[in-house]
């Protein structure tokens, strides 16, 4: 366990040594993460007023919020894992934890405002044995961080719903880990909007027994750009996890979608199922997917993945056509279905969760993002 004054030092002093990235995504594209947007912002000063969300949440987290912070750290996140992490501790003015029993839960984060780089971190604990439902929001007007920490004991249940809104003109990142000990179980949501770089990195750490089910939805639009990454590392026997990401890139922007599950050589008689999808939608869309494995043993009951990019169907939407719909109409009921049937592992918190992305597909049309999206245009 670490001060978080220990914690903040540390990162003074390795974020200027640190690299954003050590390897290289891939030969062509050295990093699918612009990292140069992010560099523009460190060290930039200034105040940072925080605002109430709206809506009704049983906890909120930050100034505004009735979750009294904690310094001391216990989390998965090392400050040396690379200068997003270093700078994100340098920058962390409070840390929060909340430990939860079974029940239904609303969390969110109290929305800052500001030019400078905010850093907000939670650590979610849920008790041995438990069953809970949590949402988790977080909406900003900064550039920044936020790291979220969902750690579940032995025999928890939990059905989590993560639902992130940057603020379009500042780059964000996102830092979320799950740490699923023995026998316990989790059904998960993520679902992020773009912003000027916006960085999602997932990792899911599973011990014996252990089960996730993840579904992974980002939206890109304009120019915006958002790099989803969910990594998956499995090191108990007989763990099970099932990991799915669909990124849709409208206009001229950039979806990325990718991740790597690992099966170490102590889980043996695992599971690991990764499906990477990128739908474009607008002739100067773009996308890159990117599935991996590492397999450490051979003794696995399945290890499976598989990657797509694909437009819009012409014959869909000339059926839809023909039954009388518009093209725009055509369209968002396309796009409608396709992002809420990503949501069917949910139950409790699935309500929020489809109300969220749909209002985010309606701005997208009412704003007329969507306007060259008919056969002519993709």
């Amino acid at each position: 366990m670490s001060s978080l004054d220990a914690l903040k030092e540390e990162g003074a002093s390795l974020y200027r040594k640190l690299k954003w990235q050590e390897i290289s995504d891939s030969p062509m594209v050295k990093s699918y993460t612009d990292w140069s947007m992010y560099e523009k912002y460190l060290g930039l000063g200034g105040d940072v007023r925080y605002e109430k969300p709206e809506g009704n949440y049983d906890f909120l987290v930050g100034d505004c919020g009735n979750v009294e912070p904690s310094y001391d750290y216990n989390g998965y996140i090392k400050v040396n894992e690379g200068k997003l992490a270093a700078y994100h501790f340098y920058e962390l003015e409070r840390l929060y934890k909340l430990k939860v029993s079974s029940g239904r839960h609303k969390i969110a984060f109290c929305v800052p405002k500001s030019k400078k780089w905010v850093s907000n971190h939670l650590i979610l604990e849920l008790e041995k044995g438990s069953k809970a439902s949590i949402v988790v929001h977080e909406q900003r007007r900064s550039p920044g961080s936020t790291a979220i920490e969902v750690l579940l004991d032995e025999g928890a249940d939990l059905e989590l719903s993560i639902i992130l809104e940057p603020d379009e003109s500042f780059p964000s990142a996102y830092i979320i880990r799950k740490v699923i000990y023995n026998e316990g179980s989790a059904n998960s949501f993520t679902f992020s909007t773009s912003s000027y770089m916006n960085r999602i990195e997932e990792r899911n750490l599973l011990f014996k027994g252990s089960r996730l089910r993840h579904r992974s939805l980002v939206y890109s639009y304009r120019n915006l750009k958002v790099d989803n990454i969910m990594d998956t590392i499995q090191i108990g026997e007989g763990s099970e996890a099932y990991v799915a990401g669909l990124g849709m890139a409208f206009d001229s922007s950039l979806s990325s979608i990718r991740g790597t599950a690992v099966i170490s050589e102590e889980a043996r008689k695992s599971v690991s199922d990764l499906g990477i999808e990128a739908l474009l939608i607008g002739d100067g869309a773009r996308a890159y997917t990117m599935p991996m494995m590492k397999i450490d043993t051979g003794d696995v009951t399945a290890a499976n993945h598989r990657a797509s990019q694909q437009r819009l169907s012409r014959n869909l939407l000339f059926y839809l056509g023909s039954r009388g719909l518009t093209e725009e109409e055509s369209t968002s009921l396309v796009l409608y279905e396709k992002s809420i049937s990503i949501l069917n592992h949910l139950s409790e918190t699935k309500s929020f969760s489809e109300d969220k992305v749909k209002g985010v597909l309606k701005k997208i049309y009412l704003e007329g993002i969507s306007r060259n999206y008919g056969p002519g245009g993709i």
